[in-house]
């Protein structure tokens, strides 16, 4: 396959008409990494777009506006410093990165950012349930992100350099304008399976099995963490009832009081019309690493 990046590299640098064909030409060193991707959907949010053909009353317009100021204002809240997110309309999307970094404990990396993407969940709902409306549907799921371009583009880069007194410097012109970004394209997001999974099992709702303003998860997810919790020499426990599975993963052996992390999952379904196959459960209960999970843990 030609890549397009081959007709920039054609062009000597100093010859590049402004700074998008200079980034273009050099796009960073491709990184495959692994992720969690999660997504989480206003339930009924379409339902008055399309019951009037997209014409909607002003009085609509401040229900939507209120809705999603209160949900997206409790995803801002709920974000940790290693997550990245997107607002897409009424959905949120949140991803990480787990560092493969042999001297950091990253299990605690990612219960941080479970408990960032729990909080999320609950919060929504309850306010959603105080307002009379149907709460969100989230999903997670694990797998990898490919980032292989620039992550952004901003105005002075359309400048042409003849018309800059330095190449290197912002132009005049957009300095004047704030220099806004005019492409938006994390690196985390890019070409990411583990949002591509969450954002699709999410969208099969009721008819695939996931039903209401519940939290799912990927058996992806589970596998993962068993993973990570062997390379990092924790062992974990998992124990099925008739009713739910326990899995906990403890900072001593058997120690089932104080967890690195802890979920109560629903028993396993696999989703209808889904296009692989895969196993899903819905997330009964979280334990968070910093408190006796036989005292505290949040309810789902």
């Amino acid at each position: 396959m030609k890549k397009a990046v081959e007709l920039y590299q054609q062009i000597p640098n100093e010859l590049f008409a402004n700074n998008l064909d200079r980034k273009l030409s050099s796009p960073p060193k491709p990184m495959l990494r692994r992720a969690y991707g999660f997504w989480s959907d206003l339930l009924g949010f379409g339902s008055p777009f399309y019951e009037n053909n997209w014409s909607i009353t002003i009085n609509k317009w401040i229900d939507i506006h209120d809705r999603l100021l209160n949900a997206h204002t409790i995803a801002f809240r709920n974000c940790s410093p290693n997550e990245r997110a997107l607002i897409l309309n009424d959905g949120i999307a949140k991803v990480f990165n787990p560092q493969n970094d042999p001297y950091r404990n990253y299990l605690l990396d990612i219960s941080v950012f479970l408990r960032g993407i729990v909080l999320t969940h609950l919060d929504i709902n309850k306010l959603e349930k105080e307002n009379n409306l149907p709460g969100t549907r989230s999903v997670l799921a694990f797998g990898e992100n490919l980032s292989y371009i620039e992550s952004e583009i901003k105005l002075d880069d359309f400048y042409l350099n003849y018309s800059k007194k330095n190449p290197d410097e912002c132009s005049e012109g957009a300095k004047k304008a704030g220099n806004p970004t005019i492409v938006y394209n994390p690196s985390q997001l890019q070409m990411n399976t583990a949002f591509s999974k969450a954002y699709i099992l999410e969208s099969l709702g009721s008819k695939g099995g996931l039903h209401g303003h519940h939290f799912y998860i990927d058996n992806s997810v589970i596998d993962s963490l068993k993973s990570y919790a062997e390379v990092l020499k924790y062992d974990y426990i998992w124990e099925e009832t008739d009713k739910y599975i326990e899995f906990l993963i403890p900072r001593k052996k058997n120690d089932r009081n104080d967890v690195v992390l802890g979920l109560r999952l629903g028993l396993p379904f696999t989703p209808t019309n889904n296009k692989w196959d895969t196993t899903v459960y819905r997330l009964l209960r979280f334990y968070p690493w910093d408190e006796k999970a036989d005292e505290f843990w949040f309810e789902l």
